[in-house]
């Protein structure tokens, strides 16, 4: 486990505090990622960003904090929920890609991921349309769960995002914790895990962030190459961290 550097926010004056609130309530609507920021400002909550490699095993971290009765916000299966059928983002998506994109048979209607993941990994700019409909929407449905969480009195929430740097999700965290392994393993799990050749494990691999960049970001880092007992060592050192900074910034 290797701790990097530590992100806080400390909002001192009331009035500053009321002012921006008000502020970024009005603008919520027009900037959803103001509504995270918003749940975040008077520094009762600390959200920590989880994310990883492809195969690095985010999933253990998530499960751990949830058995420490952490909220996991899942970010990827927001990002599937709301282009649903008759979905604001369903219905710009249909708009924008056309009807190519729509699954027939048994899912007729649905979105059919991997036609549009096509579209959009050959053309940056097709790629850029898909994320202004998208990230606002996921954005706006995280803000919900923040404030969900808040209310039912959890100090800890955890966004779980594959894509978190990518998506600016980063900047409004007070912690990120990035889970990496070593390279030669992340491509033996990929290939295990998705029953796919070397080849196509080290394209999907490179078609994102790189584990390295990611770990440079990070506050804390959780190395995930050995055995379950060491990462879940790790983690209980990182849990201590997150808790004891909270109680700092609440004092």
């Amino acid at each position: 486990m290797t701790q990097k550097k530590t992100k806080r926010s400390d909002y001192s004056e009331k009035k500053f505090v009321d002012d921006l609130w008000q502020t970024m309530k009005s603008q919520e609507k027009k900037n959803p990622a103001l509504g995270i920021l918003h749940e975040m400002v008077d520094g009762s909550i600390q959200l920590v960003g989880l994310t990883g490699g492809i195969a690095c095993g985010k999933s253990l971290i998530s499960q751990l904090f949830l058995n420490k009765q952490i909220p996991v916000i899942d970010a990827d299966q927001i990002a599937r929920d709301i282009v649903e059928p008759k979905k604001k983002a369903y219905i710009s998506i249909l708009k924008n890609f056309g009807p190519i994109i729509i699954k027939t048979g048994k899912e007729k209607g649905h979105i059919d991921r991997i036609a549009l993941g096509k579209i959009v990994f050959e053309n940056f700019e097709k790629r850029k349309v898909l994320e202004s409909i998208t990230h606002p929407e996921i954005r706006k449905e995280i803000s919900k769960l923040i404030r969900r969480y808040k209310k039912e009195g959890h100090k800890i929430i955890v966004l779980d995002a594959a894509l978190l740097f990518e998506s600016g999700l980063d900047h409004l965290m007070s912690q990120v914790v990035v889970v990496s392994i070593d390279p030669d393993t992340q491509i033996k799990r990929l290939m295990a895990r998705d029953k796919i050749s070397e080849n196509d494990a080290l394209k999907k691999i490179q078609s994102q962030m790189s584990t390295r960049e990611k770990a440079q970001k990070a506050t804390f880092v959780i190395d995930n190459s050995g055995t379950r007992q060491n990462t879940q060592h790790q983690f209980e050192e990182i849990f201590l961290q997150l808790a004891g900074s909270l109680h700092t910034r609440l004092k």
